[in-house]
């Protein structure tokens, strides 16, 4: 990587021990990206923004299997994408359409915990078009570079989770370190230390659901 292994994984860690704002996703059903992450300790707002347009979902549950994600437009009731998750699954990649530039969504997971239960929602923006463009060409440019010199699909990964780091787009990192097929045995510890962080606090309950739904 073009940064100091050590230190790249030390503040990704980092950042995921982060508490969230009280608002977001805390509880048995912890929802980590995307979403903003703020820093307590500088009183630094963090960004809620993601440049990926099929980002990737991430969570972590203690007690219990998630068994559906849903995707929402914010302010409106219609869930327009959702999935079931396969068992024993802490993300998922969206698949649906792009989603669009500018645009702000909402994010929940129901689970079984046992009882049937919905996740407070997490809220994201779509990075505008014009924000977008000089970030897509950075990081079209590097997988260009790194593809001539023979670099793995992991490396390549690595290497533009390294540049979204610098720019601080957290939810993306994840993006890019989850979309990873296969991961050498490092690339899956330090996945691991990401969602063992203390992130998440247990102080707030998820709402009950209705099998039926």
């Amino acid at each position: 990587m073009t940064s100091n292994n050590t230190s790249f994984w030390q503040k990704i860690v980092d950042i995921f021990r982060r508490k969230k704002p009280p608002k977001g996703g805390r509880g048995p059903i912890c929802l980590i990206v995307p979403q903003r992450l703020d820093d307590p300790i500088s009183q630094t707002q963090g960004t809620e923004e993601v440049w990926s347009l099929n980002p990737v979902f991430l969570w972590n549950l203690e007690g219990g299997e998630v068994k559906k994600i849903e995707l929402l437009e914010k302010g409106h009731n219609e869930i327009f994408w959702s999935r079931e998750v396969p068992i024993g699954e802490t993300s998922l990649v969206y698949d649906g359409e792009p989603l669009e530039p500018g645009s702000f969504y909402e994010w929940q997971v129901i689970a079984n915990l046992p009882f049937l239960m919905k996740s407070i929602s997490a809220e994201f923006k779509v990075m505008e078009s014009q924000k977008r463009l000089p970030i897509t060409t950075k990081l079209e440019l590097l997988e260009k570079d790194l593809e001539k010199q023979g670099a793995d699909a992991e490396k390549i990964a690595l290497e533009k989770a390294s540049y979204l780091a610098q720019q601080e787009l957290w939810s993306d990192v994840i993006g890019e370190i989850y979309k990873v097929k296969n991961p050498s045995a490092t690339l899956s510890r330090e996945k691991q230390k990401i969602q063992s962080s203390d992130y998440c606090s247990p102080t707030v309950n998820p709402t009950s659901v209705n099998p039926s739904e």
